[in-house]
């Protein structure tokens, strides 16, 4: 089970969220909403719980979210990276966060 492919996991992921769940693309977003404040709860309490099972609980959503919505999310990943990978990056902001550098009108 451990050695299965994004693409493998997807598969799985959107077949039991399928069955398991009644929920369209905006009920998965908000619960990966609630899921990233647990995220951010358990980085910030580390003892009482988790961050890895908190991140794998996002990952999971982001899984069922482009199955449901009919895109494969590894395909998306790589053509965004090579996005990523082509862009200027700008300095750290107050908050710890780097964006890249926008082209007039880019939003």
């Amino acid at each position: 089970m451990a050695n299965r492919t994004m693409d493998e996991w997807q598969h799985v992921i959107d077949t039991w969220a399928d069955a398991t769940f009644d929920q369209d693309e905006w009920g998965i977003l908000n619960h990966l909403k609630l899921k990233v404040e647990e995220l951010e709860h358990a980085m910030k309490n580390p003892a009482l719980k988790k961050p890895s099972i908190e991140a794998a609980d996002c990952a999971i959503l982001l899984f069922a979210l482009a199955g449901y919505m009919g895109f494969n999310l590894q395909s998306a990943i790589e053509a965004k990276h090579d996005v990523n990978l082509s862009r200027k990056w700008g300095p750290k902001n107050a908050l710890g966060v780097i964006e890249h550098v926008r082209a007039l009108g880019e939003e």
